[in-house]
């Protein structure tokens, strides 16, 4: 009698400990068309506050492609293509290479890009704006061109 009142409790406790099925989730798209759209650099802002803005009439533009997790940058003449991944909780890793050597109108203000662009954790993005944050919390503006 005790080994079967035991065992009602184990069945008991199992079934209302057992977790629910959880409605399952939409899996994580490769790319966000939000994104799809090409973005001038305005600032770089450090994680120290400091603001830097582009020094010559030379922009960076990065564009982001439609339906595809490719992306590329102009920076009259320089350019580079790369590719992100999405995480959740609107998470970024981009990859991204300078591939032609052509020329290099800006040096300063291109390196800084690459050197925060293929550190990118996050962003945001609204219908005009871009906002990407670093893994060391510096922060890339960019408005919708």
């Amino acid at each position: 009698m005790k080994a079967l009142l035991k065992l009602i409790l184990l069945f008991v406790l199992i079934s209302c400990c057992k977790s629910k099925d959880p409605k399952p989730q939409e899996p994580l798209k490769s790319y966000d068309n939000a994104l799809a759209a090409t973005w001038k650099l305005d600032s770089v802002t450090s994680n120290s506050g400091m603001v830097t803005t582009n020094p010559s009439d030379k922009e960076i533009f990065t564009i982001f492609q439609t339906d595809t997790n490719k992306l590329s940058f102009e920076n009259g003449g320089s350019s580079g293509v790369g590719n992100y991944k999405l995480s959740t909780e609107k998470g970024i890793n981009i990859i991204i290479q300078r591939g032609d050597f052509g020329g290099w109108p800006n040096g300063p203000w291109l390196d800084s890009y690459l050197a925060n662009i293929n550190k990118a954790s996050s962003y945001t993005v609204s219908a005009s704006k871009l906002r990407i944050v670093t893994s060391e919390l510096n922060t890339l503006f960019f408005t919708k061109q």
